[in-house]
């Protein structure tokens, strides 16, 4: 058809479209059509999306990307103390609002509105079946999502996630330190020390609320934005005897579990020896 030759024409594909909801006039010709479809004229709604996000800086970036909005009017909302507590919220777990996805919103929507639907959104998220098991965790739904920021740095293997959230479970039973570099990696950058790719001993005795090395329990919020299935890994966690985990040397992304620090021992020389081998010492 005219239509389909005038889209190869204009090299039309998935990576030029602007998602949306399209408002179109009658009589509009196929290749006006077109050059709307790739500008985004007369897009009446745009995608909301923020995966991997570590600050309320980068949350405010994300969620404008598509909207006529400004980054720094979303920043200054999220700043705002009387913000937070009327979702229910401070200052550090507050992220723990904005559950990861792809939000269809009005591209001229205003910041309260924005904020309106997110909060709904995390009240839908929360149904009663994961707020019992948020409980049966003893942890409440931030501290849930914290513990699954902590579990998402750790790994990204599937079978992994409810196991590594069971070795903190059994951790904050027993009261002993979480002891999770992540948050130490957070600790540092919040510093000004920048992203460090290896914890080294010293930094493990610095003074900060996000050390946790240092402190036991969770840390004050999450560290990022945590993917749902991760809260979810949380919240169905697997019920095991093992304190400790270290990742495989062969840089598969998968992990060794064990119950005594001797055994954990062995199997962290092994992952230190492949690190020293490739020379990441910091």
């Amino acid at each position: 058809s005219s239509m389909s030759n005038m889209i190869k024409l204009k090299k039309l594909n998935k990576n030029n479209i602007l998602p949306g909801k399209y408002k179109l006039e009658s009589g509009c010709s196929n290749n006006k059509l077109i050059n709307h479809l790739r500008s985004g004229n007369g897009r009446l709604d745009a995608v909301v999306q923020f995966h991997n996000v570590q600050t309320t800086e980068q949350l405010a970036g994300k969620i404008t990307a598509e909207l006529l909005m400004d980054s720094i009017e979303v920043l200054n909302w999220l700043r705002s103390n009387e913000n937070r507590v009327r979702y229910g919220f401070n200052e550090n777990t507050f992220l723990s609002m904005f559950i990861p996805n792809s939000y269809f919103v009005d591209v001229d929507i205003k910041v309260e509105e924005l904020m309106k639907r997110m909060g709904k959104e995390y009240k839908q998220f929360w149904t009663d079946g994961r707020k019992l098991k948020a409980k049966a965790c003893g942890l409440s739904p931030s501290e849930v999502v914290t513990l699954a920021s902590i579990v998402y740095w750790e790994t990204k293997v599937k079978e992994d996630m409810p196991i590594v959230a069971g070795v903190y479970m059994n951790r904050l039973r027993v009261g002993m330190p979480l002891q999770a570099d992540p948050t130490l990696v957070y600790a540092l950058k919040k510093m000004g020390r920048g992203q460090v790719k290896r914890v080294l001993n010293v930094d493990k005795k610095i003074d900060h609320p996000y050390n946790t090395y240092q402190n036991k329990g969770l840390p004050p919020g999450p560290i990022l934005v945590p993917p749902a299935a991760y809260v979810d890994a949380v919240l169905n966690y697997t019920k095991h005897g093992y304190y400790y985990f270290v990742a495989k040397e062969d840089f598969s992304g998968k992990s060794y579990f064990s119950k005594s620090y001797r055994q954990h021992l062995i199997y962290a020389k092994r992952y230190q020896k492949a690190l020293n081998k490739l020379r990441v010492y910091r």
